[in-house]
């Protein structure tokens, strides 16, 4: 989730950038930025929420 924070520095922007995701993106931020993102397993990192995989698909943009 901190890659919001990270690419969209302008809190309007983030937001509408959020808006263009599925509900449970803004849920998992709004988690985030609380500082409750529970690790999903041991040596997970903070920062990550971990979407339903049976509708979820990844696209690797930077790496």
């Amino acid at each position: 989730m901190h890659y919001f924070d990270d690419y969209f520095h302008d809190e309007k922007q983030r937001i509408a950038i959020l808006n263009l995701f599925p509900p449970e993106f803004k849920k998992g931020y709004n988690l985030y930025r609380k500082g409750k993102l529970i690790p999903t397993f041991p040596g997970d990192t903070p920062g990550w929420y971990l979407l339903d995989p049976k509708s979820t698909i990844k696209f690797n943009i930077n790496d």
